[in-house]
């Protein structure tokens, strides 16, 4: 769903309902000129899948919408993670396991990201617990995660900010499993 904030008003007036592929960027259905916007897309996979089996993306961003602008990429930005799985998308339980993170986006630009912060969870997205995310040498951040005893799922959660005010969070439910 893409909605534009309305400067009158606390709630977001809702503009369009995507249900087609929204790339490259829909400028058709924007109202002219810079404004707010919220773009939410949610992917349910929970018959038939055991892993990433729910997907959520949230970002707010501001846009200009002029013929000029319209071949211009909205500014999305996104944080992906590269944990090393089995072929079967599976880590050993209990094993402490260290997880690089990439971000895509304006916010991966050198001196853009303005916060990052990723969540965890073990019992399939009803609780969730911080994570300290780490910085190599070479400036990519990461994640160590001692996975739980238990055989089980791990999920995750990442809010973003970049210094243009756009955001992001986004949702895995059950990225991986864990196994003995």
């Amino acid at each position: 769903m893409l909605t534009r904030a309305a400067r009158s008003c606390l709630r977001p007036a809702q503009i369009g309902d995507f249900t087609e592929d929204t790339c490259p960027n829909t400028y058709s259905n924007l109202r002219a000129g810079t404004a707010r916007y919220k773009l939410s897309i949610t992917a349910d996979r929970s018959k038939g899948y055991k892993i990433s089996d729910h997907v959520e993306g949230v970002w707010t961003f501001t846009s200009e919408n002029t013929p000029e602008t319209r071949t211009v990429a909205w500014p999305l930005s996104v944080v992906r993670f590269h944990p090393k799985l089995s072929l079967t998308g599976t880590a050993k339980a209990g094993a402490r396991i260290t997880v690089p993170l990439s971000l895509q986006g304006p916010a991966a630009a050198k001196g853009r990201l303005k916060s990052l912060t990723v969540k965890a969870s073990y019992d399939g997205g009803r609780t969730w617990k911080p994570l300290a995310v780490h910085s190599a040498a070479s400036g990519k951040p990461y994640l160590v995660i001692t996975n739980p005893r238990k055989p089980g799922t791990v999920s995750f959660r990442t809010a973003l900010a970049d210094t243009a005010g756009n955001t992001y969070t986004g949702t895995i439910r059950n990225a991986y499993r864990t196994v003995r």
